[in-house]
């Protein structure tokens, strides 16, 4: 699935908001099933802040579908 990171600035903020409105692509996902720790995705960024890092485990509250550009997607 296709993901951008958004909401990730101020101090609900991941990452201090230097992914946002970056795409990635979800590899996993750990759910807690708790409110004192937030569920997280493994994601791979098509254009990582650092190459040499490209895979992120992000809150999930962050994370938003990008919707498909043509049908064939």
């Amino acid at each position: 699935m296709l993901v951008e990171v958004k909401g990730s600035f101020g101090a609900e903020g991941w990452y201090q908001g230097e992914y946002e409105g970056r795409q990635g692509v979800v590899l996993s996902v750990t759910d807690t099933s708790q409110n004192n720790f937030s569920s997280t995705a493994l994601v791979k960024f098509l254009e990582p802040l650092d190459p040499a890092q490209p895979t992120l485990s992000v809150p999930v509250q962050h994370l938003w579908p990008v919707q498909p550009e043509k049908t064939e997607e």
